[in-house]
This record gives structure tokens, C-alpha cells and sequence, in this order.
């Protein structure tokens, strides 16, 4: 009876809970998939990188000269755009471009971030930076050079990226050396004698005949900015806005001069046949305002400005990292016409990679 009784139960359970057990069986196989679902969705959370710090290598910046590689000994500020391009045809998009700024040595700030959801790996990327380069024993102090890198960038967890190859230059770097009629130098912390103000308040530099780079142009081919599209990069030349007497600027359009640039887009002239301006130099000893009017610099006081110029039948060519010292002495002479000899050419790309993050 006992045995009856337990196979009846048994058989109960057969017939009543049979039906549950499939549908359970079924329930488990859904929440199995729901749970590999969620883990899927947890991974994918978890691989959302917010990218934060650059880690960038400039191609040598006379490298072998510094001891210690770190960024302080090699920049004084920094402003960098990343790109990161879906498609091999690397057309932009305005989600996916971050910005930052290094004002500190020793950290960066993000203007715009962007963030990758695949975690670390390389990523297809663009990178255009404008870096202010700290004087060496062999180097001036340049400002604003202009470096750009197409490729890719190894992201990693901790949100920094690092392009898969260095960064190269873009633009050339000039700089302008005065001096007095007593051949005596004119630096721009010195001391004017006539009005006790240094000198970089009294001395105002405008180059009339060289251009400013500012970018990159589209191109015709894609209407992509370089480092965005596929075409060969193009510099955006433009006219230059007075400055103050200072160290070397680094953003100068490469190529061959006297030019035209219009459109942004540099174009060399005929060899010249009579000496051609580079520089209007202007010293006022009261100093100078900005104007409101025309976002240019105008003297406070009587004005003397003297305008350099470059050799006759004589055309120079700048070059992308490099650095370009003109010396002019400043006479009774309203034009001065230095010569070639009065150029000296130093690259600032030569010796080893330099890193330049944290």
C-alpha cells in the first residue's frame, strides 16, 4: 500500500508537473540567453573608453640634445585635435573629434572629449597639433609649430592614446634678430634706452611678404581638412597680423617666395627683379593699443617703421621643420635689404623621437 501510494505520487508528479518542468526548461534557456545577453551589455559597458590624455611623439626636435625626454623639456603648451574616422575614407565627424590643451607641463585639459566603445586596440585616426617647442642650446624657442599625423592611434584603458607613428611637421619657423644702428642686438626682454619699456613693447614686427599657416585647405578631391579625407595635405596661407617683437613663430607657410596667396592657397611668383619686402618693423617708443576698429596694432605716439627686404632676382624657399633667422639692423635707411648670408637655416626635426605626454 505504502509502494502504491508512492508510485501513485510519483505518477502525480508525472502527470502535473511534467507540463511545468517543459516550461521551465524553456524559462531557463531564455534566461540563460538573457543572462549572456546582460554579460554581452556589461562588456560592452565596459569597454567604452573616454579618451583623455594624448601621448604623442614629435619627429626629433633636435632630441639628442635633451637628457631628460619628458614633457616639460620639450614643450611649453600644446593644443591637439583628434580625429577618429569610421571609414577608410576618413570623412569628419563632429562626434567623433576630441580637443586638448596643455597649458601645464604636467597635465592636459579636455576642451571636447570622445569616446571609443571597442576598449583598447587602434583605432583609425587623425591628428593635428599645435605644439610651442622650448629653446635648446642649439634651438630657439618656437612657437605654434604646426604637426599633423593620418593613421591610427593605440587607445588604452586608462583613456590615453598614442598615434601609431610620430607626429611630422607642417609648417616652418622664423624668427627676426634686430639690431641698432651701433650693431648692438635688440632682444625682445632688453631694455628700450629711450623709453625704459622693454623692448617687446616698443618694437611691433608685421611679415608683409611671407605667409601664415593656419591649417590646412580642403581639398578638391574629398572637401576633407587634413588629417580628415585621403588627399595629400595643402597649408592654409594667409596674410599675417602684426605681432611684438618675439622669439621664432613656428607656424609659417612652407614653400617658395615672393607668393601670392589667394584663396589660401600658396602660389610662387616670377624671380623678382628688384629686391622684394619680407618684414615691416615698427618702433614707437610709447608702445601701442589694439584697435577696436581693425583688430591691428597702432602706435601711441610718432612712429618710425622700416621695411626688410630680400636679395633681387633672388627667391627663398621655406621648408617644413625648419628654422629660419633673419639679423636686421636697424638704421637711418628706411628700406634695408640684408642678404643671403644674413640667413641662417637650422633644422628643428633632427636627432631622435621625443614623447611628449605624461
Amino acid at each position: 500500500m505504502k509502494k502504491k501510494n508512492i508510485m501513485n505520487n510519483e505518477s502525480a508528479k508525472g502527470r502535473h508537473i511534467g507540463l511545468p518542468l517543459r516550461w521551465m526548461t524553456m524559462m531557463m534557456a531564455a534566461l540563460a540567453f538573457t543572462a549572456c545577453s546582460n554579460d554581452d551589455d556589461t562588456l560592452t559597458a565596459e569597454q567604452e573608453i573616454t579618451l583623455t590624455t594624448p601621448v604623442i611623439q614629435l619627429s626629433g626636435v633636435q632630441a639628442s640634445t635633451r637628457a631628460v625626454q619628458d614633457m616639460a623639456d620639450v614643450a611649453s603648451g600644446a593644443l591637439v585635435s583628434l580625429y577618429l574616422h569610421d571609414s577608410e575614407a576618413r570623412e569628419y565627424n563632429q562626434n567623433r573629434a576630441g580637443n586638448y590643451v596643455l597649458n601645464d607641463p604636467n597635465s592636459w585639459r579636455v576642451n571636447e572629449s570622445v569616446t571609443v566603445t571597442g576598449g583598447e586596440g587602434h583605432y583609425r585616426a587623425g591628428v593635428f597639433a599645435n605644439i610651442s617647442l622650448n629653446a635648446t642650446a642649439d634651438m630657439s624657442e618656437i612657437r605654434d609649430a604646426v604637426y599633423a599625423y593620418r593613421g591610427s592611434v593605440n587607445v588604452k584603458a586608462d583613456g590615453t592614446f598614442t598615434p601609431d607613428g610620430t607626429l611630422q611637421p607642417h609648417s616652418a619657423a622664423v624668427l627676426l634678430n634686430l639690431k641698432d644702428a651701433d650693431g648692438n642686438a635688440i632682444y625682445p626682454d632688453g631694455t628700450d634706452a629711450t623709453s625704459g619699456k622693454e623692448n617687446w613693447n616698443v618694437y611691433l614686427i608685421k611679415p608683409v611678404g611671407l605667409a601664415h599657416m593656419n591649417g590646412f585647405v580642403p581639398t578638391d578631391a574629398d572637401g576633407q581638412y587634413f588629417p580628415n579625407g585621403t588627399a595629400d595635405p595643402v597649408p592654409n596661407a594667409n596674410t599675417w597680423p602684426a605681432y611684438y617683437l618675439s622669439t621664432a613663430n613656428g607656424n609659417y607657410t612652407p614653400g617658395t617666395y615672393p607668393a601670392t596667396w589667394e584663396n589660401n592657397v600658396l602660389v610662387t611668383s616670377a624671380v623678382p627683379g628688384s629686391a622684394w619686402p619680407l618684414f615691416e618693423v615698427t618702433y614707437c617708443k610709447d608702445g601701442f593699443k589694439l584697435s577696436d576698429d581693425t583688430s591691428d596694432y597702432v602706435p601711441l605716439g610718432t612712429a618710425t617703421t622700416w621695411t626688410v627686404r630680400y636679395p633681387r632676382e633672388q627667391q627663398l624657399t621655406l621648408e617644413a621643420g625648419k628654422l629660419y633667422t633673419f639679423t636686421a639692423a636697424l638704421g637711418a635707411d628706411a628700406y634695408i635689404s640684408i642678404k643671403a648670408s644674413d640667413v641662417s637655416i637650422s633644422d628643428w626635426i633632427e636627432g631622435e623621437t621625443i614623447n611628449v605626454g605624461r
